[in-house]
């Protein structure tokens, strides 16, 4: 492949770092950069209007002060944190490693020596392990022939028919001066464990928008070449809030997350990607099938069986419709007949069985 790190791997692309504010000898954060909810969340771009941005290796760093008032009828408990916000965009050739253990020590030292934040060297180990996350965006880049992209804009095409969510939270941009090209599924802002925020994006051509160019043109000729040799299918997800990791079975501190093996990550991938491609399990009458249920049901079994995806199968059917309500419906009857194909009915065990002799005994004898 190349000597480039961090294709195919799940890295940390993003998220809002906080710590306690009394681990620090102290914080020397203007008062008026304040945020006020340390558990629900911040919108992305509101956060960072209430937050002082700085410059670091040409991007930024945000940093805020964070409190959180409890309310009881016996007293008020004041929860004090720091916030810090940054992208790998700060690690220039290295950005496609993500963040990592050094990218967050050496953001920490930065803030100390802009004398925001003030702490003793020997006690950065012990900072750090109580930091958590949140708003955190994973990825993974996917490295394919420099050709693929008539293929991933079909792909993209077959995910539209395959969502089981509102319609209008699945957007497919394509806008060479500012996104690029992609889809966006779900909100940021309130995306959760039901209708996870993700995204699917040539990653190429989005470094090379108007919003990036600068950062590109920075990258070393190396970088450059395989980026233009190949294209990189990048896939963004968001682990939101506390709630978000604990359903995923993860920690919500960095340094765990930073330890998390990889096939957790592509275990997380899939269940989200499932979430919201697969149709919903619900309870069907068999009893009420007709004999064209059957067929249908027998055949989409047995191309399961021969190794075809679910979204390969249901292609293979809704190229049939002509109209976009031929479609709707179909696709309505096609998620029927899927559930009851997966069901593992006998006549279905039945009819792999009668396949296969037939199969066997027409090679047999030539036809």
């Amino acid at each position: 492949m190349s000597n480039i790190e961090g294709f195919g791997v799940t890295k940390i692309d993003s998220a809002k770092f906080y710590f306690d504010r009394d681990i620090f000898k102290s914080v020397s954060i203007p008062e008026k950069f304040i945020l006020t909810d340390a558990d629900s969340g911040e919108i992305i771009e509101e956060f960072k209007k209430n937050s002082l941005s700085l410059p670091f290796e040409g991007h930024k760093v945000y940093i805020s002060n964070v409190v959180k008032q409890l309310t009881s009828s016996k007293n008020t408990i004041l929860y004090e944190k720091v916030m810090v916000y940054f992208s790998p965009k700060i690690r220039g050739n290295e950005y496609f490693k993500g963040i990592d253990l050094l990218t967050l020590r050496e953001v920490l030292y930065f803030l100390r020596s802009r004398g925001y934040l003030d702490f003793n060297t020997n006690n950065l180990t012990r900072i750090i392990e109580n930091c958590y996350l949140k708003d955190c965006d994973m990825r993974i880049d996917f490295v394919l022939p420099k050709d693929s992209g008539e293929d991933v804009e079909d792909y993209y095409k077959c995910l539209k028919d395959r969502f089981n969510g509102n319609p209008g939270n699945f957007r497919h941009f394509a806008n060479k001066k500012k996104e690029g090209h992609g889809i966006v599924v779900n909100n940021r802002n309130n995306g959760g464990i039901k209708n996870p925020f993700f995204k699917f994006y040539d990653k190429g051509l989005e470094l090379k928008t108007e919003k990036n160019r600068e950062f590109y043109d920075n990258f070393n000729d190396d970088i450059k070449e395989f980026l233009r040799q190949n294209y990189i299918l990048r896939f963004e997800y968001q682990i939101k809030d506390n709630r978000m990791f604990k359903y995923y079975g993860l920690s919500n501190k960095f340094v765990d997350i930073i330890k998390v093996p990889q096939s957790k990550w592509e275990y997380i991938r899939k269940s989200i990607l499932h979430k919201v491609f697969t149709p919903q399990i619900r309870v069907i009458d068999k009893s009420k099938m007709v004999i064209a249920d059957r067929n249908h049901v027998i055949l989409i079994n047995h191309l399961l069986f021969t190794g075809l995806t679910f979204g390969a199968i249901q292609q293979l059917y809704l190229k049939s419709a002509h109209t976009k309500y031929e479609k709707y419906k179909f696709k309505k009857k096609f998620y029927r007949w899927y559930q009851l194909a997966t069901d593992k009915s006998s006549y279905t065990k039945e009819a792999h069985a009668i396949i296969e002799r037939i199969a066997k005994f027409d090679k047999i004898v030539g036809l």
